[in-house]
């Protein structure tokens, strides 16, 4: 395909698509299967096993993430019509063959099963799976989500988490769907990278002390400020939900409550900005950097 790709007619670009991929693709209709369940996803995942997901994987940047990380693609929904980008036609070969179907649909019908307007004409559902507890090992920085209900700012906090280099996520207390279309995007594919890990808060918390991790507690009450404190060798950074904060499970055992200090009217942060701000501290003291 041309460099003048973007020049031409969208009749043009899909007798460009059909001349090239013809044999590796099939044509879809709203109709078709495939396009019924990217529908059904559009609002949240499906769980298809104990740890499985399927999930809908919208636009170039985050379906090159799940690329990259070798994402299972059961199909690949491809608009030649929405399609602008060089960069996109570069990796598109390689996007079809690691997908197992490929389906060519219209402009109408990609409207149908894509949740945002600028999907770059490709769109995918993939599988997915959550992680075990008990493969977690000792890492120096996890986190762990108890009781969030908002997906977008779960995946916020995904990509922060990739961001500082934290080794795994852990929902506790879930009110939100594990792998939401919105997580997805808000974590800008790095949830294809990091471990995620859902289990019962008094599982985690067992297994994070047996395993010598130092517990630390967003608590809007504790005394001390986050810069004020160090972090030992392993880190498990609990955020809770905006609304009820943490569950009391938690201040049952040891743990190292810290405070973000709030100097105008509100008096919290939004919880995928707070825990950006711990983030950025525990990593920086323990690369030594600040």
């Amino acid at each position: 395909m041309p460099n003048s790709w973007k020049n031409l007619s969208e009749e043009q670009r899909r007798d460009k698509f059909v001349e090239k991929f013809s044999s590796i693709s099939y044509p879809a209709g709203k109709s078709h299967p495939a396009v019924k369940q990217a529908r059904e996803l559009v609002k949240k995942s499906n769980r298809i096993d104990n740890n499985s997901f399927e999930v809908l994987i919208e636009g170039y940047p985050i379906l090159a993430m799940a690329y990259k990380y070798n994402v299972k693609i059961k199909y690949l929904f491809v608009c030649p019509e929405e399609i602008y980008s060089q960069d996109i036609l570069t990796d598109l070969p390689r996007f079809i063959n690691s997908a197992e179907t490929v389906l060519d649909v219209s402009p109408k019908v990609f409207d149908l099963i894509t949740n945002k307007g600028n999907s770059n004409g490709l769109l995918a559902i993939g599988e997915l799976h959550d992680g075990s507890i008990s493969s977690l090992g000792k890492q120096d920085l996890v986190v762990v989500l108890d009781g969030l209900e908002t997906p977008g700012n779960i995946g916020s906090i995904i990509r922060s988490a990739d961001a500082v280099d934290a080794k795994a996520i852990i929902i506790t207390n879930k009110q939100a769907h594990l792998f939401h279309p919105l997580m997805i995007r808000s974590s800008r594919g790095a949830c294809f990278k990091i471990p995620i890990i859902e289990e019962e808060a008094r599982v985690v918390q067992s297994y994070l002390l047996d395993n010598n991790y130092e517990i630390v507690l967003a608590d809007p009450h504790a005394e001390k400020y986050y810069y004020e404190q160090s972090y030992k060798n392993h880190t498990a950074l609990i955020m809770g939900s905006e609304r009820f904060g943490i569950s009391p499970q938690w201040f049952e055992k040891e743990h190292l409550p810290v405070s973000i200090p709030m100097m105008g009217d509100c008096d919290s942060l939004n919880v995928s900005i707070a825990t950006t701000v711990l983030l950025y501290d525990v990593r920086l003291k323990k690369n030594q950097m600040i």
